[in-house]
């Protein structure tokens, strides 16, 4: 053994010396490379002119240029924030994520149309005769949906029967103050709450009946797709297509017309909007407790995907200020880190952090290509028409999802003639700006925000909300920032009292006011009450 570790140490000694260092940069590479980026703090490298990059010393420069008294506009995940030149935060509006404005309740009963459309889709794929389950699985699978639709059920009657017990609406008003958005009368004269509670309720007897429908057969009725239709979501005189869009409305109405209200008082003129500075990074989704998004990811990235955009450039563009002038002005950053808390005065570096590194080089940075490189870069002339697609409605759509192959086959998803043509040329997907002249002919159809919100479901890079914003932020800015007088979608016009007369009855299940009750004690009822009240919530943002 001892003769065996003599000649390995014989052996390595004989070797070669090999050098153990790994490849790096040579620092004359490196410093070239500083110079446009900007040398690091650390010392490694001498002190140049270049301490700081190019790129930041010309947005410097050419931000001189640019007015600096101008408000500082930030959409976070959270708030919709106003800062004035002296970094004092002039305005704050929650996004979505209020617990006490109607959101949430109208969101709950807007998750009943996909809930039973996404068991349904459950229900095709386990069926007995479909190989890729065993027997075993189609049989638990089979079981999670019976219990889904209970649960489904269960829930529903609760909130049928706690709007029986309680002015729920009133309540909330009550607490809003001046915050209240749902008050006053329709187009037609009818009052807008009462609209809202009378659908709530019909929403709730609506459900529980069909829901009593699928679970007496489950496996049949949850993949007749004539009964999801003519039983729920299109019965007449009025279905859950009907509910849904109001839902929808009702709850983006709450955070665009305090967005609006705060652009009004401080942000009233031409040079205010042509002298701004707007960052949106409104995350779609969920924001758990820990920060992270929880939902749609890729949402609401490009100024096509974003309807708080569009809403900007619409009151921009009443207030006096060019549609195009205001739109270069609009950063939608990706990746930007935005705080969550809103502070009452931004720090020196949080200032320096989102008007610099965030807004100037972003805006400035597109400024220096189009002011530049038409006559230097690659001496090529300067061609908005090779970038600019202004194609509207569903040509310029189908076109797109030619090119990007939205299948994987460049196919296009809108398969047949009647679908795409079903609005005529009125018809708008999420994105689609169009004329005050063109409003009047979209605004009040069910069918037209039902084919956006379809849409919208089915892209990832859409915001849910994207079904209905792209048309209610410019819709409230023609009506003075006001739901007053509005041709509510889904709500005016809509008969939301016919329920015993379709045979809804489920309210008759409810404890009835004087302790007795009809098939549950009103204690349990107020007990589940209180307990989901006490339960803590995700935040959903304004998607």
């Amino acid at each position: 053994m001892l003769a065996l570790v003599s000649l390995r140490l014989l052996l390595l000694c004989c070797l070669p010396l090999v050098s153990l260092s790994v490849y790096q940069v040579p620092a004359e590479f490196m410093r070239l490379y500083l110079d446009f980026t900007g040398r690091p703090p650390s010392g490694d490298y001498e002190p140049t002119p270049l301490n700081i990059s190019i790129a930041t010393a010309v947005s410097s420069l050419m931000s001189r240029e640019d007015d600096r008294d101008g408000k500082l506009v930030i959409a976070t995940p959270h708030n919709f924030l106003i800062y004035g030149k002296d970094k004092q935060l002039l305005s704050k509006v929650d996004a979505r994520a209020s617990l006490s404005d109607g959101f949430f309740e109208m969101t709950a009963i807007s998750h009943m149309g996909p809930a039973i459309l996404y068991l349904s889709k459950m229900q095709q794929i386990i069926q007995p005769k479909d190989p890729s389950l065993s027997v075993e699985e189609g049989r638990r699978w089979r079981e999670y949906v019976v219990s889904a639709l209970q649960q489904l059920r269960h829930d529903c009657l609760a909130v049928l029967c706690y709007t029986q017990e309680t002015d729920w609406i009133a309540e909330m008003n009550g607490n809003l103050g001046e915050r209240v958005v749902w008050k006053g009368k329709d187009k037609h004269g009818t009052d807008i709450a009462h609209m809202a509670g009378s659908m709530v309720v019909f929403a709730s007897e609506l459900s529980v009946s069909f829901l009593d429908f699928l679970l007496e057969d489950p496996e049949t009725r949850l993949i007749d797709q004539e009964a999801l239709r003519e039983r729920f979501f299109s019965k007449k005189p009025a279905g859950f297509n009907q509910v849904m869009i109001a839902t929808f409305v009702l709850a983006a109405m709450n955070s665009l017309v305090g967005v609006l209200d705060a652009l009004t008082v401080h942000l009233p003129s031409q040079k205010d909007w042509e002298t701004g500075r707007f960052i949106l990074q409104n995350l779609a989704g969920t924001v758990a407790p820990n920060g992270r998004v929880m939902g749609n990811v890729g949402a609401g990235l490009t100024a096509e995907k974003n309807p708080l955009y569009a809403t900007l450039l619409t009151y921009a563009q009443r207030a006096g200020a060019s549609r195009e002038s205001v739109s270069r002005r609009v950063v939608i950053p990706a990746y930007a880190n935005l705080f969550m808390d809103s502070p009452e005065k931004m720090s020196e570096e949080d200032w320096a952090y989102y008007n610099v590194m965030v807004w100037e080089k972003s805006v400035l940075r597109s400024v220096v290509v189009e002011e530049s490189m038409p006559s230097s870069f690659f001496g090529l002339p300067w061609d908005d028409s090779l970038f600019r697609v202004e194609k509207k409605g569903v040509e310029r759509y189908e076109e797109l999802l030619g090119k990007r192959g939205a299948r994987g086959d460049g196919s296009s998803q809108l398969s047949s003639s009647k679908e795409r043509n079903v609005h005529g040329d009125a018809a708008r997907w999420p994105g689609d700006f169009f004329p005050e002249s063109e409003w009047s002919n979209f605004g009040g159809t069910v069918e037209a925000l039902l084919s956006r919100v379809r849409h919208a479901f089915g892209d990832s890079t859409e915001m849910l909300s994207s079904g209905v914003a792209f048309w209610l932020g410019p819709a409230l800015v023609q009506n003075g920032n006001r739901v007053e007088g509005m041709d509510i979608p889904g709500l005016s016009g809509v008969d939301y009292t016919a329920g015993e007369p379709l045979g809804l009855h489920a309210s008759r299940e409810c404890p009835v006011k004087g302790g007795r009750a009809h098939s549950s004690s009103s204690g349990q009822f107020q007990r589940e009450h209180r307990d989901k009240k006490e339960q803590k919530h995700y935040l959903p943002v304004f998607e």
